[in-house]
């Protein structure tokens, strides 16, 4: 197993004038995407920054991809309103609410990764509980809004609320285990 802890690395975004376009109401998504960057890969649900940018047809219309992950087939922006969303790869399924922007977005994975480690694999309900507080404390004072229930964040915060996001068990699934 690795003993070296996740680390928030950005990544940025070849420019496409048809995707810079989409977003002119938006330049704080285009310093997101073309200047100072994305997370590069999060140990949630494996997302991973995709090699380049794409447009995705979804319930909300056309939506910018910039990244993949287990929960959903992609996670994108969307170019009307600014927020985060994923897209579950369901002919009709609705896109889900990831947080209200591309900054807030990679605010909160960077400080969810520096707070790691959350708990031992052993840890106490207490522990665990701390844990879970201080994550919701952190995601609160970014995007308030991602914390509803039901959203990729919410289900974050109960995933560590029921013990899966011990220090071993992220440690294990970066290596590949």
């Amino acid at each position: 197993m690795t003993t070296s802890y996740p680390t928030f690395e950005p990544v940025v975004f070849c420019e496409s004038a048809e995707i810079r376009a989409r977003l002119d109401r938006l330049p704080e998504a285009q310093d997101a995407l073309f200047v100072s960057g994305l997370p590069k890969e999060f140990f949630y649900h494996d997302y991973h920054a995709d090699d380049a940018l794409a447009l995705v047809q979804t319930d909300r219309g056309r939506l910018i991809r910039f990244a993949s992950s287990g929960l959903a087939d992609a996670i994108g922006i969307d170019p009307r309103t600014g927020e985060v969303v994923y897209v579950v790869n369901v002919r009709g399924a609705p896109t889900g609410f990831v947080n209200s922007s591309l900054p807030q977005f990679t605010r909160t994975v960077k400080e969810v990764i520096e707070r790691f480690p959350y708990y031992a694999a052993d840890a106490p309900d207490d522990e665990i509980e701390s844990a879970s507080n201080s994550l919701q404390s952190i995601i609160r004072s970014i995007d308030p809004p991602a914390l509803v229930p039901g959203r990729f964040w919410s289900t974050f915060i109960a995933d560590v609320e029921i013990g899966d996001l011990s220090t071993e068990d992220v440690l294990a699934a970066d290596d590949g285990e």
